[in-house]
């Protein structure tokens, strides 16, 4: 099963697959008409920071015994976030999801996260990587 809460208009022309799938194929963000929402998991703890300083590109690499690219981990799917909760915060986590707006023009930044979704089923297919620092202005604080 393909996560795909993606906008129909962006993947139109490369029929129903999901949006990690179409970053592979359109690099340049070319025909995009909305922006990409993402959704990124964290800790309460870690909230004032980020809501301060935005969030900045961190490393994941130990994941699984495979090193991943330096990059703010995001989810492109809604519908998957809660369930991967405990795969990267650990149970009973104080978590927090932070919803982030990322225009069109800088959509050349995403990147699908391939070792997480190939690593943990439950992704389904809606890991991706924005591999350069998220300012505060295209954060919001959607669950606490």
């Amino acid at each position: 099963m393909l996560a795909n809460d993606a906008p129909k208009s962006i993947i139109e022309h490369y029929g129903l697959i999901s949006l990690p799938e179409y970053l592979d194929y359109n690099r340049s963000g070319a025909g995009w008409d909305e922006p990409v929402i993402g959704w990124h998991i964290t800790t309460r703890e870690r909230v004032p920071s980020i809501m301060a300083n935005g969030l900045q590109v961190g490393n994941c690499n130990n994941w699984v015994n495979h090193e991943r690219p330096d990059a703010v981990y995001l989810f492109c799917a809604r519908s998957v976030v809660e369930q991967n909760i405990p795969a990267i915060l650990g149970d009973n986590a104080d978590a927090v999801i932070l919803q982030v707006t990322i225009p069109r023009k800088n959509v050349n930044n995403l990147y699908i996260d391939n070792l997480y979704n190939m690593s943990i089923e439950a992704a389904e297919m809606s890991a991706i990587q924005y591999r350069d620092s998220i300012p505060t202005k295209w954060i919001t604080l959607t669950y606490t």
